[in-house]
């Protein structure tokens, strides 16, 4: 089929709205290519060309090159992964699964997702039986994860005319080869349709740093454009952003800061969390309690439902807004490490007597009718070492009591609202 037979012209403008679960407003994905490049073939791609030019095998400065980013690279993009608690997606070949095990494992152990992109690094266009290699990588997936992969991402987004087809056929949902959209799409194919998920071929290091030859500053900036456009676009309908790297290009140390400071500064935007955490962020705590005048009204104009920075209570209590109420949970300032330790000056074991006595004290408050009690630390305070024991005492104290339920902010929250006064 052509381009024009498997997806009809839609503006996105006039589409129904798409709604993202937790009410999130657009959805970030970040896809590492894992390659297996092989070294008596033409390499994908170069750094450097040889001196008296051609394609030279073997090929070891182009092999390396590529070779350093699986052997490297890969793991310095992993810790950022792990410091910003990002969900990845591995768009990995079918032969590079038994070439790099450890890679396999850390993405495994990660729940990450395995996308297939063909079973060696090649034009999609130039393998021998199209079906047999799209078999063999989802086969080569399943061996090694248990898990058949449900997405596809040609090797350089390359595809024949019967692609979607037997992607479809070999039993995968997505596609992600179709730069077309800021939404996922549907792909008409000979048997039932496939979806295409957004794909990048701007925020895209491939494109960037080697064809386009940009400095590595130019990633974080490009990504930061796209990103603060398409979120001011998702306002009535969400949209998708995708982030793709490689670890031979992004993972070598030059450029990984700026990949980094993508998620230092998108991190600073509620309505993306759940991008990174499956969650929007329900609760709000300011920096030493801090607000404004208006600081409730514009929570709960933005989609939070709980704030914990009035102490006024053993008891939720709902706070009227310019909008509907929200409710504040009891936080405190007397079982503050901050302000015991840093304030006070007490000793680390007044951190302990103090959370008893004021435990048995809200226990007994409690016989008639539940309260909350909240135990405040920060890991620079309670975490040192002449500390910690005493913050461990506690619980091993209250652990005793069977009829004291430890609960989150949510948990808090949704007891309240299922059982506590309605909101004025």
């Amino acid at each position: 089929m052509l381009p024009t037979e498997r997806i009809s012209y839609s503006p996105i403008a006039t589409r129904p709205p798409l709604k993202l679960p937790d009410g999130a407003r657009m959805a970030v994905w970040v896809i590492v290519n894992v390659e297996e490049w092989d070294a008596k073939q033409t390499m994908p791609r170069t750094v450097l060309t040889p001196p008296a030019g051609g394609s030279p095998t073997p090929d070891i400065p182009n092999w390396a090159w590529h070779e350093y980013g699986n052997r490297v690279g890969f793991w310095r993009l992993l810790k950022v992964f792990d410091d910003y608690k990002i969900p990845g997606v591995l768009a990995i070949n079918g032969s590079a699964l038994s070439a790099y095990p450890p890679i396999v494992e850390a993405a495994m152990q990660r729940n990450w997702e395995f996308m297939g992109h063909g079973f060696t690094q090649r034009n999609m266009q130039k393998v021998e039986n199209e079906r047999e290699d799209i078999r063999k990588t989802a086969d080569a997936i399943q061996a090694a994860t248990g898990k058949r992969p449900r997405g596809w991402l040609g090797p350089g987004l390359t595809e024949t005319w019967e692609t979607p087809d037997l992607l479809k056929q070999e039993g995968y949902d997505y596609v992600a080869d179709w730069v077309l959209d800021d939404q996922p799409v549907w792909l008409k194919t000979t048997t039932t349709p496939i979806v295409n998920v957004p794909y990048t071929q701007e925020c895209n290091d491939v494109a960037m740093m080697l064809i386009q030859h940009h400095p590595a500053s130019e990633y974080y900036n490009r990504a930061i454009d796209q990103f603060e456009q398409i979120y001011g676009d998702a306002a009535d309908s969400a949209r998708v952003m995708a982030l793709v790297v490689h670890p031979y290009i992004m993972g070598v140390p030059h450029r990984l800061k700026y990949f980094r400071r993508i998620f230092e500064t998108i991190r600073k935007t509620a309505d993306v969390i759940a991008a990174a955490t499956g969650k929007r962020p329900r609760g709000w705590l300011g920096p030493g309690l801090t607000e404004t005048w208006e600081t409730p009204d514009l929570l709960k104009q933005e989609g939070y439902e709980y704030v914990a920075d009035w102490v006024l209570d053993d008891q939720p209590v709902w706070l009227k807004t310019t909008t509907a109420p929200i409710v504040n949970i009891p936080y405190t300032q007397e079982c503050n490490d901050v302000a015991m330790m840093l304030i006070q000056h007490h000793k680390a074991s007044e951190y302990y007597d103090r959370a008893m006595d004021q435990f048995e004290q809200i226990y007994a408050d409690a016989e008639d009718s539940a309260r909350v009690m909240a135990l405040v630390v920060h890991p620079y305070i309670m975490g040192a070492p002449h500390r910690l024991k005493y913050l461990r005492r506690i619980f091993e104290r209250i652990r005793q009591r069977p009829d004291v339920a430890f609960m989150t902010g949510e948990q808090i929250l949704d007891w309240y609202l299922g059982t506590g006064p309605k909101a004025p």
